[in-house]
């Protein structure tokens, strides 16, 4: 995030940057987006690592750009100018190059993270297969499945690069032999599917809603996402994952899922 979207083609101070964020513990996404969005409203004020050190130690304005991108735009009244869905920054997949990811960036319940579903996996890598990234057609479903491993993967805590070698299959089967329990690859899914309504939940109670699936308005239009398109695909997500229009879990669906219809 150190580079193009600071409009940096210096290698050596990316590194430089990241190095900082490494050291300080931070998000190089969340830092080096934030950094952008004060660079698109302020100007080069500073070195990118000066500004990665600021925010570190919360000095100058580095104290403003430590609560994220979307609480500085925001302030500034310029909150389209903040790259983040749900608050929480996108990181370097564009969204317009691989619609998939797209609407994974808008349905994460943490905000555009990629780790949440890897749709850069089966749209750009080809794992374990490659489709069109330029269409929505047929992501929906496959999406679904994907945010459920990643929920049951994080609930094993294993790495997630080992996906490209490992599927729920061999998932499922370790934490049989762990357990003692057995779990077919869909009783796996089925974990993750239950860990994700909870998130669901636990945002809407918290004030989300329907209209933070979304992405932030420049990426629609002008020869990028198709609004309509994508409006038609997240609806389509809803009713995959058994939710109204409104994103909004069904009442037999979660207790379909063992958990209490009236959250």
């Amino acid at each position: 995030m150190f580079g193009p979207d600071c409009d940096n083609d210096d290698f050596d101070k990316i590194m430089d940057a990241n190095r900082v964020c490494n050291d300080y513990g931070m998000d190089t996404i969340s830092c080096g987006s934030t950094i952008a969005c004060h660079q698109e409203l302020r100007g080069k004020t500073h070195g990118l690592s000066e500004l990665a050190s600021m925010i570190g130690e919360r000095e100058g304005v580095g104290d403003e750009l430590s609560t994220g991108s979307r609480a500085y735009a925001d302030a500034a009244g310029a909150g389209d100018v903040s790259m983040t869905s749900k608050g929480m920054e996108i990181p370097g997949y564009d969204p317009r190059g691989a619609l998939g990811q797209s609407l994974a960036y808008a349905t994460s319940n943490r905000g555009a993270c990629h780790m949440r579903a890897y749709m850069i996996a089966p749209e750009i890598i080809g794992k374990p297969k490659l489709i069109d990234r330029h269409t929505f057609a047929g992501k929906a479903g496959l999406l679904s499945i994907f945010q459920n491993l990643s929920a049951a993967m994080d609930s094993l805590t294993v790495c997630r690069f080992s996906s490209f070698a490992l599927s729920a299959e061999e998932y499922s089967s370790i934490l049989s032999a762990v357990t003692g329990i057995r779990y077919t690859s869909e009783d796996l899914l089925r974990v993750g599917e239950r860990i994700w309504n909870l998130e669901r939940i636990f945002n809407l109670r918290a004030g989300f809603t329907r209209a933070d699936d979304t992405l932030p308005k420049r990426f629609f239009g002008d020869g990028g996402i198709d609004r309509g398109e994508f409006e038609d695909a997240l609806y389509e997500y809803y009713r995959f994952r058994g939710w109204g229009r409104d994103g909004v879990p069904a009442g037999w669906k979660l207790e379909e899922l063992g958990l209490q219809p009236d959250w």
